[in-house]
């Protein structure tokens, strides 16, 4: 059993927090689960940014809200930075890497909390399977999540946070 995927600790990209797209609903009820204290979704620092940002959305401020756990910006030791370039490199591809250095953040809070990051980003999306080779974070769109979960018997509880069914 993958015990990332086992984690109740779950990071969350700032566009799953808009509700107008398919996901939605499947990220309405993995917010149910957190509400329920059956998971803990998790903001990077560099996600709350975009959600105070001015032009982000007022219901996309107030959905950020509702996820109380935002990480703090910490110095990084010269292997975190190490890692942190090379998430930079796979999302930049043959592009810029200062472009994507608020993703590349993302993903390494995701990372080196060891918890998986549920975004709707095709950029990141894409690159799933080498980040999760290269730097063991597992990447997941909303409902992708959603049925993870479900596959491995998640049924959460609020005492116990995840309980796997036999």
């Amino acid at each position: 059993m993958n015990q990332r995927l086992c984690s109740i600790e779950v990071f969350v990209d700032a566009c799953v927090l808009h509700c107008n797209t398919p996901e939605s609903e499947c990220f309405l009820e993995i917010l149910d689960w957190h509400k329920q204290e059956r998971i803990r979704l998790w903001v990077a620092c560099s996600v709350e940014e975009e959600i105070d940002h001015p032009h982000t959305p007022l219901l996309v401020k107030k959905l950020g809200l509702s996820i109380p756990f935002y990480t703090r910006e910490m110095r990084l030791n010269t292997q975190e930075m190490k890692v942190l370039e090379r998430i930079k490199e796979i999302l930049a591809g043959n592009g810029c890497p200062v472009k994507v250095e608020r993703d590349a953040r993302h993903i390494f809070e995701a990372r080196k909390y060891s918890a998986p990051f549920i975004t709707l980003d095709k950029g990141i999306l894409k690159k799933a399977i080498e980040l999760k080779t290269v730097c063991h974070v597992h990447i997941f769109n909303p409902c992708e999540y959603k049925r993870q979960k479900s596959d491995v018997g998640f049924t959460g509880s609020k005492s116990k946070g995840l309980v796997l069914e036999n």
